[in-house]
């Protein structure tokens, strides 16, 4: 899986073959794939963290939440597990957290992650990370579906501090998308971080209509 800015690196194929091909066969229908370490084009650095181990059978989950692992990771998944998870579609909104596909794949199958670098990634100025404001403004369905279900599917996984930072942005994004407090109270499980969350969420709100009137390409006409 490679974004428009991203190059293989030296040998990926080669090595993402071997790490799968270790796994046994028995074992191959638990795993999505294998994934390993990206690095920039500029220099030798690693994006975030390196796994703590050389290899580890994990899922998605576990590694982001359970082993504190950021950054950009990148590698080769099953097709046929993909095809299973297609993203959801909400009109005129263009773009969905791929966590969202990623934690619900986790509950039934892991990866191999290998600390061997298989991309060369280069962060654009007008690329996804550089544009998260944007891209939360503008789909904010897609955003507010995947805090929801980090606190409604995931959130065994999520220390109390995180399930909270998740209720706050669900309150945020669910006001954008024009949900108001009564349906976001009977979607979500976690009440009593909803609650909590509720004045925190709506002063984010608030704070987002401000620096949308500062950017002419909010304005309506």
């Amino acid at each position: 899986m490679l974004d428009s800015d991203d190059i293989l690196a030296p040998g990926a194929l080669e090595i993402l073959k071997n790490y799968w091909d270790d796994i046994p066969d028995d074992q191959k229908p638990h795993f999505a794939g294998v994934e390993g370490l990206c690095s920039y084009l500029d220099d030798t650095r690693i994006s975030g963290k390196r796994f703590p181990e050389d290899v580890m059978d994990r899922n998605f989950l576990e590694m982001q939440y359970r082993y504190g692992i950021w950054g950009d990771k990148k590698g080769a998944a099953r097709t046929e597990i993909l095809r299973q998870y297609p993203f959801p579609i909400f009109p005129n909104e263009k773009d969905m957290r791929e966590s969202v596909i990623w934690n619900r794949m986790a509950h039934l199958y892991k990866f191999r992650y290998i600390n061997q670098v298989i991309q060369k990634i280069e962060q654009l100025p007008d690329g996804l990370t550089a544009n998260a404001f944007r891209r939360r403004i503008g789909s904010p369905r897609g955003f507010r579906l995947a805090f929801l279900e980090m606190l409604n599917e995931h959130a065994m996984y999520c220390s109390p501090s995180q399930q909270l930072a998740y209720a706050r942005r669900y309150v945020r994004c669910s006001l954008h998308c024009g949900c108001g407090y009564i349906r976001q109270w009977s979607d979500v499980k976690k009440r009593w971080y909803w609650l909590l969350a509720v004045p925190e969420g709506t002063i984010g709100w608030l704070k987002d209509w401000i620096k949308m009137w500062r950017y002419a390409e909010f304005r309506k006409p």
